[in-house]
């Protein structure tokens, strides 16, 4: 994506097809083979939006990893119980 031109209360660019297709939330653009989901001059994407859910997701991956580890610890010990001859480190 290029920044082509600075508008009175923001910015032109240029984008390719794949670039938009991203935006979207598709990974290619090859996917976006809906017709009505076809991009058209004056289509207004909320970036912010977009934005806002990717911070979401990774926030969400962060917490989720946090909360396996735990699982796994307690599984662990569990496992240690079931099996006392099994040394831990």
């Amino acid at each position: 994506m290029k920044i082509i031109a600075e508008t009175d209360d923001g910015f032109l660019v240029a984008a390719t097809g794949e670039e938009i297709a991203q935006i979207r939330g598709y990974a290619y653009q090859y996917l976006v083979t809906d017709a009505r989901k076809k991009t058209e001059i004056g289509t207004t994407f909320n970036i912010s939006k977009v934005y806002n859910n990717a911070v979401e997701t990774l926030a969400s991956y962060g917490e989720l990893k946090t909360q396996l580890k735990a699982l796994q610890n307690r599984t662990e010990k569990l496992l240690g119980l079931m099996n006392p001859e099994t040394e831990e480190d």
